[in-house]
């Protein structure tokens, strides 16, 4: 059967997609299994997870809470007894390490691993479901459609971002306002939504670059812009309610595309399944998509 390789790593994943290059990403993996939380290696064939704290809501929460990212490498493709094992092996290590440590778990499973997602219905009893991500990506430059006339659009610099942090923080709150699915959370976390949010918000305006859209000289729309190894990927944009339907979410993305190529990297949106809007823009750029997981939730 077709075998195939994967990380939950945008840059690297993105680059392999692209290139078609999963024999040297099963390369990478089992160089690197080493790192990993556990793995199963045999048959020149790697299962592996790696587990991270996510610090910000652990100081948030007063509690641990973790990611837990998937590897693997020449895996078998097919839904067979052998596979499911494999995968069923690999997750009640997960669950003993979980059920031994605490926390709270966010598990993204990558929705094109069949039989991952089989196992997991085996191995965990009552997961809190929380929806799922699609990803595209861009390869190359990208036509910028035309603002509109009294619109500008630039990289703000530091200085520009000390001074309008408030009104970007707000123009983030208007623009998901509402929209609950922007928040793929569970109930056990709810209850702070808006506080995860605005940090989020926060460390993203003071850690990347960042793509503004001003009307008559006040901002209404950014775009914030993380640079990687081989891609940039705009993990979040916002545009102020006023100023909906006039193409600043779709420019945004264009010229953070030609920023992407510019720097001979690939150009990465992602959006919930469900965030119809937002994809619609994305996808009338033309881009590929290449990568879907699923967030499952698991409080030990």
């Amino acid at each position: 059967m077709p075998k195939t390789s994967f990380i939950d790593d945008r840059s690297l994943y993105v680059k392999t997609c692209h290139e078609r290059s999963f024999a040297q990403l099963a390369k990478i993996n089992i160089a690197a299994r080493g790192e990993l939380s556990f793995h199963i290696y045999e048959d020149d064939t790697l299962h592996g997870f790696k587990i991270d704290e996510n610090k910000p809501l652990s100081r948030l929460y007063g509690r641990p809470f973790f990611v837990v990212r998937f590897v693997f490498a020449n895996m078998d493709t097919s839904v067979s007894e052998k596979e499911e094992g494999r995968m069923r092996r690999l997750l009640m290590e997960l669950k003993g390490q979980m059920d031994a440590q605490g926390g709270y778990y966010n598990i993204r499973l990558p929705g094109h691993i069949t039989a991952l997602m089989r196992a997991s219905n085996t191995v965990f009893e009552a997961p809190l479901f929380c929806g799922g991500t699609m990803e595209f990506y861009y390869s190359g430059h990208c036509p910028v459609p035309t603002l509109e006339p009294g619109m500008e659009m630039f990289f703000a610099d530091t200085d520009y971002l000390r001074v309008h942090m408030e009104r970007l923080k707000d123009i983030a709150a208007q623009s998901f306002n509402g929209y609950v699915g922007q928040y793929h959370i569970s109930h056990e976390t709810s209850a702070k939504a808006d506080s995860i949010y605005a940090s989020w918000v926060e460390m993203g305006l003071c850690d990347n670059k960042v793509i503004v859209v001003c009307a008559s000289g006040e901002p209404v729309g950014f775009q914030l812009m993380d640079e990687m190894e081989y891609a940039v990927e705009a993990p979040l944009a916002a545009v102020t309610s006023q100023q909906r339907g006039k193409g600043i979410f779709g420019t945004m993305l264009a010229e953070g595309a030609n920023f992407a190529a510019e720097q001979d990297k690939y150009f990465v949106m992602a959006t919930q399944f469900e965030n119809y809007p937002s994809m619609r823009v994305m996808l009338s750029l033309g881009p590929i998509p290449y990568k879907a997981y699923y967030n499952v939730h698991v409080s030990t």
